[in-house]
């Protein structure tokens, strides 16, 4: 899920190793199609309750893409913070941006804090 709908092109490296960014040598390029969050819930009648986003650095536009349905129907949050750099502070920005009404919790699961999550409740 990404903050817009299309297709995005990503090196298929091997089962274990994918990234979104320009073809290198002894990759496979591949598309795929993305969307929102809020084009999934567009015109569903049941909406979720928890969200959980562990997309690789992709949570930040997951959450863009997601603002109407966060906004409206404040779900409980379960967002990976340590894909970028500056995830602990604009994650939790994001989420506070698009719902202030949010209380955010972190929580380091790995003593380096190679999986800290933020819970919005």
């Amino acid at each position: 899920m990404f903050d817009k709908s299309g297709e995005i092109k990503y090196n298929f490296a091997s089962m274990k190793s994918h990234s979104i960014t320009e073809q290198r040598p002894h990759t496979i390029l591949k598309t795929a199609r993305i969307t929102t969050l809020d084009e999934v819930f567009k015109d569903r009648q049941y909406l979720p309750t928890f969200i959980k986003l562990d997309i690789e650095g992709a949570e930040y536009q997951c959450l863009e893409g997601g603002k109407n349905i966060i906004a409206k129907n404040k779900p409980k949050l379960a967002i990976c913070a340590y894909h970028k750099p500056d995830d602990y502070i604009t994650l939790p920005q994001k989420i506070l941006e698009i719902n202030p009404e949010y209380k955010l919790y972190m929580r380091h699961f790995i003593a380096n804090n190679l999986d800290s999550i933020i819970f919005a409740i």
